[in-house]
């Protein structure tokens, strides 16, 4: 492949193949769907456990930018994830992202022979933090001491 528009569509491809989703929906019991607001607290600890000098997603927002945010502003990032968090619906910027492939062989014949890296937003890194800390905090009140091998 020499021409650039069949090297990205190789690529095109090659990346809807390997993110290939196949699994089925789930029903999803509509009577548990509602949590507890997210606080200040959750999003002051998610911010400050991001992880600097990483490379940024496409909105090119550093996450020392975003453990510069100051306490006004952080009510307002507290009431936008609240938002996401009740609609369900993640910013479109959030759900794009950057690819970077690098060499794992040495003559590299396909696209198989590089590894690919998905640059995510930093701001959609933090409220994955947040929800993560709830969701392993629900895990480990739910889980019996006996089952001390899934913790």
């Amino acid at each position: 492949l020499l021409d650039r528009d069949d090297v990205i569509n190789a690529w095109k491809a090659y990346i809807s193949q390997l993110f290939n989703d196949i699994r089925q929906d789930v029903e999803v019991d509509e009577q548990n769907l509602e949590g507890p607001s997210i606080l200040k607290s959750e999003v002051l600890h998610a911010i400050s456990i991001g992880k600097v000098r990483k490379a940024v997603g496409p909105d090119e927002i550093p996450m020392e930018a975003i453990k510069l945010i100051e306490e006004d502003n952080l009510d307002l990032v507290v009431k936008l994830f609240n938002r996401i968090y009740e609609t369900g619906r993640l910013p479109e910027e959030w759900l794009k992202s950057t690819f970077v492939v690098i060499l794992k062989k040495q003559h590299p014949k396909a696209c198989n022979d590089y590894r690919l890296i998905s640059l995510m937003s930093h701001m959609l890194k933090t409220f994955l933090r947040v929800l993560h800390a709830r969701i392993r905090s629900k895990c480990e009140f739910d889980l019996d001491d006996a089952q001390f091998g899934f913790r």
